[in-house]
This record gives C-alpha cells, structure tokens and sequence, in this order.
C-alpha cells in the first residue's frame, strides 16, 4: 500500500536539501505551489508526467520517490544480515543480467557509491571488502532506525574491530530510547550568552549540530542559520525535535552519527555539539569534523555539570546504587580534556557561565531520570529509586518546596588541526 504521508515527507526531505521553496520547485515543474504542498502533507501524489522530471529536480530516482526513500524511518523493522548478504548476491547477478556497462547497472552503482560514499564495485572483488561493505550496510540499517541481532553480527564477523564499532552504533542509535520525552521537558537549555559565541563572526552560518538530541541547541538557533543539519541517530530523539523544528525552510533533519555525519566535503561553517561529545568515538569523530567543516570552520562543545550543590554526595551514591549499566572506561574524562583531544592543547577558547535554577520535584526527578544510566520507567529498580529521590528532595528542598540547582555551562570553541 503506498504511504502518501511518508511519500511526502521525503520529498519535502529532498526540496529542503536543496534549498527550494514549494514555490521554487513549483515554478521549476510549472505547476502551483499548492500543488507541492499537497504533495508535501500527503494529500496528494505528483502525477506520473512530472515524477520523472520531479526525481531530476531533486537529485533522486522515481522509485526512491514512491517508496519514501531510504532516510525515512520505518517503525518496527527488523532485517537479517543474510536479508543484507543476498542484497549483493542480487547486485552482482544485475551486473552478469544487463551488462557492467549498461545504464540500468551503472546508475544502481552510482547510486550506492554516492550514498554510501564508496566504492562498490571494489570492495566486492576481495572478501575483505565485501565483509566491509558488509558493515557499511548494517550500520546504514542501524541508523535508519532497524534492529539487527547481535548474535547474528558476531556470527558474520570475524573481525573484533568490526563487531566493535557495529555495537557502538547498535548501542549509540538506541541511547535514551525510552526517555526522549523526559529528555525534551527536563533538561535545562544554554545560557544565551553561550549561544551568541556561535555567531560572533558568521551571522548566517551554515551549522550541523551534532547528535543533536531532542532540538534543545537547534532551536535557540534556527532563527540565525542559514541552514541547520540535525544530526541524531536516535529516533524517538529525532522525531520530537522535528515535531518542533520541521516547520522551519532552513531545517534538515538526518538519521546519522558524529562519526558518519553522510555530509558533503567542505560544507559546514559550524560544528556544534551540545553535551553529547563523550558518547562519540573521538578518533573517527575528528576526522569526520574535519572532513565536512569549510576551511577555517569552527567546532562548538556544550556541557552542562550540576555542581555546587550540598546535595551532590548523596545524589552520586544513589547514581551508582541504580545504575543499570556500567560506567564508560572513559566517564572520568572532564570535558577540558575532551576539548584538548579535539582541538589540541591551547588551540581553543574556553567560556563559562554559572546559573541558578528552580524546580519542583517533577522537574528535579525528571531531568535526573532522563540520564540514559537511570532505571527505565516500568523496571523492578524504578518505584525505590523514585522514592528515594523523592526523600532526597525533600531533604534539600527550600519552604516553597523548590530544589536550589547550580549549574555550570561550559562552551570550548576553536578551529581543528590536520
């Protein structure tokens, strides 16, 4: 059955990317902006005559067009790595059937290679490229929300470094999974002061903000960017801050990491990143910063640290009491030595801005139990660790019942080196 809403979305997807108004692409097929815009809420499909020169306009295929294309999330999808496997028994078999040269093999292969940024054809010819290309495809998968076995990655790799990097990816793309909602209501924002370093010298940069969550940062700065790329592996994360953002021209939403942003070469003036920097691998993220930045582009990281507070002890001891999951191997790196990786040592500015807030319990506990390590609402640990945050609010909290919380908000800015 075709899916006239998701049909729609990505063709407003595609018109947003290259920058078109509904009226710019309109005039550009000779028909009404009305008419896109139908297209675009799933009112209406474009008719037959003009798909062909709609898929050229926008750099796609007609096929792509009518199946939503390969960025729109599928709900529930699960895939085999076999399901994956005989995906390039097929490809091949194209090639013996139409001939390496025809035009129907030769635009599948450019297609791939342009969206997977490869080459195709020679990673088939060794067993080692084709376990690579292997990879490529299921963290694709992975980050247009599917759910691929883990026993089913371990059984098809030999490699550790292989399997290691795709759970990274099955782990990172599920992070707050269930607490996007806690995440968007609770987490408290940036100090304005913050945000104005962002456009000190580029008052319409083009910005790919990274993980970039819920939308907290991306909407304090939608209204001064020429274009903003939200960069979120996370689907439920990703979805809310569409909800919020996607009426806006200048806004691009994508299913990708900080790691494999799928962004052109030289193309960004701005990197931001807001509190999520220590979940990414910082090796392979350097290089990709560097990758999409224009030269002499700039690379913003943003943390909040609730610190100061004389409840601070008690709420660590209760952190590691309920704390589904272990710590990182790298959890105790600050964020200065987080910038000093990125940037180098004394290659970046460094601001902070210290700010008192608030809240009421619902607000304590639910910023406090969006934390990914926290007990999931509905788990056996859940009921006695919110009771025993309740009890240390109540402790802490001031005669109009209202928890005191210091926070410290850091920016570390600077340009990259080769």
């Amino acid at each position: 059955m075709v899916n006239t809403a998701l049909i729609g979305e990505y063709i407003q997807f595609l018109r947003k990317q290259k920058h078109l108004s509904q009226k710019d692409l309109a005039e550009a097929l000779g028909i009404s902006f009305q008419a896109v815009s139908k297209w675009e809420t799933g009112e209406n499909l474009p008719d037959a005559s003009i798909l062909l020169e709609l898929a050229d306009i926008l750099d796609t295929t007609t096929d792509k067009i009518l199946t939503a294309g390969a960025l729109i999330v599928r709900k529930n999808k699960k895939i085999s790595v076999s399901d994956i496997q005989e995906g390039f028994i097929a490809f091949s078999d194209m090639r013996t059937f139409f001939g390496a040269e025809s035009p129907f093999y030769r635009g599948a292969v450019e297609g791939i290679n342009q969206k997977l940024k490869i080459d195709i054809e020679e990673y088939l010819k060794s067993e080692k490229g084709r376990e690579a290309l292997l990879a490529e495809a299921i963290v694709h998968y992975l980050v247009n929300g599917y759910h691929i076995d883990t026993e089913e990655i371990e059984r098809a790799f030999s490699s550790p470094e292989i399997r290691a990097k795709i759970k990274k990816y099955q782990s990172n793309s599920s992070l707050f999974g269930h607490k996007a909602k806690q995440y968007a209501s609770y987490r408290p924002s940036f100090p304005s002061e913050l945000i104005d370093l962002i456009f000190a010298e580029n008052q319409k940069p083009v910005i790919a903000d990274i993980a970039s969550g819920t939308g907290r940062l991306a909407a304090l700065c939608i209204d001064r960017a020429k274009t903003l790329y939200a960069i979120e592996p996370n689907e439920n994360m990703r979805r809310l801050a569409e909800e919020q953002l996607s009426s806006h021209q200048n806004y691009i939403s994508l299913a990708a990491f900080a790691e494999n942003t799928t962004l052109s070469d030289n193309s960004i003036d701005i990197i931001t990143v807001a509190g999520a920097y220590h979940y990414f691998d910082s090796t392979d993220t350097k290089k990709e910063f560097y990758r999409i930045l224009k030269p002499n582009g700039k690379v913003f990281l943003f943390w909040n640290r609730y610190t100061g507070n004389a409840y601070d002890k008690e709420k660590e001891i209760l952190d590691e009491k309920y704390r589904k999951k272990k710590k990182r191997p790298y959890s105790g790196i600050t964020p200065k030595e987080r910038a000093e990786h990125l940037f180098g040592k004394n290659n970046f500015k460094e601001i902070t801005v210290q700010t008192k807030i608030h809240q009421t319990f619902d607000e304590f506990f639910g910023g406090w139990s969006s934390a990914s390590y926290t007990p999931d609402a509905g788990s056996d640990d859940y009921p006695n660790f919110k009771k025993e945050a309740l009890a240390l609010f109540t402790k802490y909290a001031n005669e109009q019942g209202l928890m005191e919380m210091n926070i410290t908000s850091y920016c570390f800015f600077g340009t990259l080196l080769p």
